[in-house]
């Protein structure tokens, strides 16, 4: 059961409605012993004429029953309307699965990271490539957004914050090891 609040108007009819109850049950009493006077007579019809007017007790407590089970049906239809989050959704919620393509993609012809350290891979897929592998499983996205869901090329910089839901994978970067020789070497 709901607690209700004790309101002060309520609290004030509520006294009054005691207080008159008493008066008349003084009056009823005399009346019952034969010591009921005409002022007594008229005095018990004031008090009851009076209590009559004071029955909008039972009103004011239903309607503050009635407006707080009101206000709480609101705030529960308010709160299933509403997303939890403000804004755009993330495209791993409108594109189920995205990021598990992602690495499907990668894995196969993934490199293990320098060293072992971690478990990323470092794709020899460009980033051009990996874009054409997702539109060719009918993911939409833009090249940078391909981008951001990999993990970012410096850990220290301001771009990497950009990087929020990553899955462990590295772009290659763009070497120039096979130098020709120089023909004086």
């Amino acid at each position: 059961m709901v607690k209700m609040r004790e309101t002060l108007a309520q609290a004030k009819l509520r006294d009054t409605i005691v207080q008159l109850n008493k008066e008349l049950w003084q009056l009823n009493a005399s009346e019952n012993r034969g010591m009921n006077t005409n002022a007594d007579s008229e005095d018990k019809e004031r008090i009851q004429a009076e209590l009559e007017s004071l029955k909008t007790l039972n009103k004011l407590e239903y309607q503050q029953k009635y407006h707080k089970k009101y206000r709480s049906q609101q705030k529960q239809k308010l709160q299933q309307v509403e997303r939890p989050t403000i804004g755009r959704l993330r495209l791993e919620e409108t594109q189920l699965g995205l990021l598990e393509a992602i690495f499907r993609i990668v894995s196969p012809d993934g490199q293990a990271d320098k060293g072992r350290h971690s478990e990323t891979l470092q794709s020899v897929k460009t980033l051009d490539q990996l874009q054409e592998a997702l539109e060719q499983m009918n993911y939409k996205l833009s090249r940078s957004a391909t981008y951001l869901r990999l993990i970012p090329k410096q850990h220290n910089t301001v771009e990497r914050k950009q990087h929020v839901k990553t899955i462990p994978v590295k772009l290659l970067r763009a070497q120039n090891t096979a130098r020709r020789a120089h023909e004086d070497t």
